[in-house]
Formats: C-alpha cells, sequence, structure tokens
C-alpha cells in the first residue's frame, strides 16, 4: 500500500452473483421515477390542456388559437409545455398538409 491509495480485494463470486441484481434494482427505480414523471404529466394534461391543430410557419413557430389560450389563461410569454403529434396522410404516410398547400 502506497500513501491514501488503499488496495481493494477483487470481487468474490457472491459479489459477482449479486451484480445482475444490483442492476436490476437501479433499473427498476429508475423506471418508476419514469412512470411517476408521466404520471404527473398525464394529470396535467388531463386537468389543464387544450388539443387544437395548428400549421407549422415560417422558422417552425406554431400558434395556439385565441380560444385555447383564452380557456387557459395564457398571456404572451407563459412558459407552455408543447408534445407534437404530425397529422398523418392516409395516402403515403408523411406528414399532411391541408388543401390550401397542395396535399
Amino acid at each position: 500500500m502506497t500513501g491514501s491509495m488503499v488496495e481493494k480485494a477483487p470481487p468474490t463470486p457472491a459479489d459477482l452473483a449479486r451484480l445482475p441484481f444490483d442492476w436490476m434494482g437501479r433499473a427498476v427505480a429508475s423506471q418508476a421515477h419514469l412512470v411517476e414523471d408521466w404520471a404527473r404529466l398525464m394529470g396535467n394534461l388531463a386537468h389543464t390542456n387544450a388539443v387544437f391543430k395548428t400549421r407549422v410557419q415560417k422558422g417552425g413557430r406554431i400558434s395556439i388559437p385565441d380560444a385555447e389560450r383564452d380557456a387557459l389563461g395564457l398571456d404572451e410569454g407563459a412558459l407552455v409545455q408543447v408534445i407534437v403529434a404530425p397529422i398523418r396522410s392516409e395516402r403515403n404516410n408523411k406528414p399532411a398538409r391541408d388543401n390550401q398547400n397542395g396535399d
């Protein structure tokens, strides 16, 4: 042993046998956090949400219609969370465009 370095004994067979269980425990705990976050998000969506269609504008901008902004009490500068789900064309499974933009 030199200085403050401590030599570590090699793992025992029992240590090696526990590794998969330790890893599984950490994985389950991580998934539990993801499920809790998802549940929190879904709870928020169930109480304060709006679902509407809008077009992607120049620069990737989207607009929230007046009725939805009013219903949610959103003013300019309000921070919102956006989940984007493209509407797919039944014909070619590409993002759809309305008739004005040449579907």
